[in-house]
């Protein structure tokens, strides 16, 4: 089966709409100064996400292109993939900021030394390694092998496992603060059709070593991960809109009990 590619002009109008989509929630933040009601362990589930990816592509495009020219990069590298990894990197750059900026604007009762410990480690394991490999050359029979075998064949998985769960932690949150949350609804639905965008171009964006067919056994390790996150990234932010949206419409408070007058006007009636 035949394809043809996004072109290029997509691509980037797919990095600036990411860029966009990020500015609403970064500006309810400073315009706050608080992260109330924004769960540090959603967000960071959604770094390690982005994190990942950014690993991944410095590994195929800078460090060790030869290992993958010709399946999911171009042999030789084009523009488009630049793009691709600009689009990565832009990503990646854009939760590290809304990581940051959460903690730094958390409540005082909160302890981010668990969060900045966890994304250390991470960062030790990940893309740190691949950011200085060029420096210091590691020997790539050994070491790149098995640090790209685990990355794609375990902590992919855990990354897509680690997109969907973040849902759960932000719902538990947002339960517990109802209307009083820094969380911004636009932004949460801006991210989910730009994630939803991007997800749907990323068949269309890449090299595939055998015939095209994005559908065959697996494809998720070999070409469709970046697509499936962005994919679950989107659904994400989509369910939350939803219910986040619900719950303020009905006017649930943070302890799940409508506050609505009617309801209090009822209660001093029957008083």
């Amino acid at each position: 089966m035949t394809y043809h590619e996004v072109p290029n002009s997509i691509r980037i109008t797919l990095i600036i709409l990411t860029i966009l989509s990020f500015t609403p929630q970064l500006h309810t933040l400073y315009t706050t100064k608080s992260s109330t009601g924004i769960s540090i362990g959603y967000i960071l589930s959604h770094l390690l996400v982005a994190t990942e990816h950014l690993t991944k592509l410095t590994y195929m495009m800078i460090n060790v292109p030869e290992a993958a020219a010709g399946q999911f990069i171009h042999d030789p590298i084009n523009p488009g993939d630049w793009l691709n990894f600009l689009q990565t990197l832009t990503t990646w750059i854009l939760f590290l900021t809304l990581f940051i900026t959460s903690l730094y604007l958390r409540p005082p009762s909160h302890n981010p030394r668990p969060y900045i410990t966890t994304y250390t480690l991470i960062l030790l394991i990940s893309l740190l390694p691949e950011l200085i490999d060029p420096f210091l050359r590691f020997p790539h029979e050994g070491y790149q092998e098995a640090f790209v075998a685990t990355h794609t064949i375990l902590l992919s998985p855990i990354a897509t496992f680690l997109a969907g769960f973040a849902v759960c932690l932000q719902a538990g949150q947002s339960k517990i603060h109802g209307t009083d949350s820094a969380l911004s609804m636009t932004g949460l639905a801006a991210q989910a059709v730009v994630f939803g965008l991007v997800a749907a171009s990323w068949p269309f964006r890449i090299a595939y070593r055998e015939a095209w067919d994005p559908l065959h056994l697996g494809a998720y390790f070999g070409h469709a991960w970046a697509g499936v996150d962005y994919g679950v990234l989107g659904v994400v932010q989509g369910v939350l809109v939803l219910w986040v949206g619900w719950r303020r419409w009905r006017g649930v408070d943070g302890d799940g009990v409508g506050d609505g007058v009617e309801e209090r006007e009822a209660l001093l009636g029957r008083a």
